[in-house]
């Protein structure tokens, strides 16, 4: 190869990996929302609110509404399977990390309409958001 065909011969992979890293990226089957975001979309309306935290971490607080299953127990895929797939699926955890992998695992499961929530449940109180005690 001439030196301007190595040249656009590289220009070209690179071009062919940033746009597969892009897909790849959108393909995680789940969308991060803020917590603005996730009031709103969740507020009245027929859809299931998963609380994935500890039951130590429920004890202190949840948002209104929302339906416990455990991220770290062994009966998760048991409990999951059991929800109404059709409903879109708001996430959340505590930071947002135990939540991300759930709301990943839930589409692995069949799930379509899976938001988490970015922040955890330390971004709906910081929003001054409603909250429930058991």
């Amino acid at each position: 190869l001439k030196h301007n065909e190595m040249k656009y011969s590289a220009i070209t992979l690179i071009a062919i990996l940033f746009s597969f890293t892009a897909c790849v990226g959108q393909t995680k089957g789940y969308e991060d929302i803020d917590a603005k975001t996730f009031k709103a979309s969740t507020e009245g309306k027929d859809v299931i609110i998963l609380d994935v935290r500890k039951p130590s971490e429920c004890e202190k607080g949840y948002i209104p509404s929302a339906l416990e299953i455990n991220w770290l127990e062994s009966d998760f895929n048991e409990n999951a399977e059991k929800l109404d797939k059709s409903k879109p699926v708001y996430v959340y955890c505590a930071a947002g990390g135990r939540s991300a992998k759930a709301s990943q695992h839930l589409v692995s499961l069949g799930f379509t309409k899976v938001y988490n929530l970015k922040g955890g449940y330390n971004a709906w109180v910081a929003n001054k958001y409603p909250t429930t005690r058991p």
